[in-house]
């Protein structure tokens, strides 16, 4: 099949350019320097060109620049796009400086892939934040998670097995929240119509009122009951204090007398 052609057929199927400038995109990608990376997108190398099958997305992941990563995926990189079968690169010989970041993994291996298999858990974390499925598989069914694994990043392994998790979660809850009340199509919650109001006869209410009223002149009848009869218990309580201290008042004089009558005999006889 001529070159040409199937150039052609990556372009359309993959939405890559394998014909384009070679300003070193791919390995300044790799080695993380920002300022050739500017370079090359400002002087017309496309973000995504392709060499060996391999995007310059790819190679900033597997060199583990978070800046080159970030300034790509600004620059409208695609967080998910596969690596490409080897047979779709350039036509034309590359120079030195166009050398890509070593290839890892094999057909189909995301940009997650590529940084999960060198253990940067830092652009991990940062392509997912952007979009990157976790679970999507290269050729073989491999994930990125299992490449971090294998390759003995169990830190990088983890912070994706975390991030799926939290996402399940949150997916959930929002089921949940969801389930309680009514949607339309777009997502929008509904009003919901209020249930009817129970309606009561003037009869009704006119009973109502009259037991509640009955109800409350007996409540303020038993208190009147209660306060008479704590009364009556307070002025018998007094009525027999005051005859005590009368009695006691009695006995008092009557000893003071005695003592007074005793005091003036023996003065008499002296």
């Amino acid at each position: 099949m001529p070159v040409s052609s199937r150039s052609q057929r990556a372009e359309a199927k993959y939405n890559v350019t394998t014909e384009f400038p070679h300003l070193g995109l791919h390995s300044a990608a790799s080695t993380g320097n920002i300022g050739l990376v500017k370079y090359a997108l400002s002087h017309g190398q496309p973000i995504n060109s392709v060499i060996d099958g391999v995007l310059p997305l790819h190679c900033a992941c597997s060199g583990g620049s978070a800046l080159v990563v970030k300034l790509l995926i600004d620059s409208g990189a695609d967080v998910n796009a596969p690596r490409l079968p080897r047979r779709y690169s350039p036509a034309a010989p590359r120079s030195p400086n166009t050398t890509p970041a070593p290839i890892v993994g094999t057909s189909g291996s995301t940009p997650l892939h590529f940084a999960a298999a060198n253990g940067h858990t830092a652009v991990v974390r940062l392509l997912l934040q952007h979009g990157a499925r976790p679970g999507r598989p290269d050729k073989h069914g491999i994930t990125p998670e299992m490449v971090a694994r294998q390759n003995g990043w169990v830190g990088c392994a983890e912070a994706i097995g975390e991030w799926v998790r939290e996402k399940d979660r949150d997916l959930r809850e929002r089921e949940t929240v969801l389930g309680s009340g009514i949607y339309g199509e777009n997502g929008e919650e509904m009003e919901q119509e209020e249930p009817p109001k129970k309606e009561y006869s003037d009869r009704a209410v006119d009973v109502a009122g009259v037991e509640l009223v009955r109800a409350q002149a007996a409540t303020h009848e038993a208190l009147d009951r209660q306060c008479a009869a704590a009364h009556q218990v307070v002025v018998v309580v007094h009525a027999d204090v005051t005859h005590a201290l009368a009695q006691h008042v009695q006995c008092i004089a009557a000893v003071v007398d005695a003592a007074y009558i005793n005091f003036d005999h023996t003065r008499r006889i002296a």
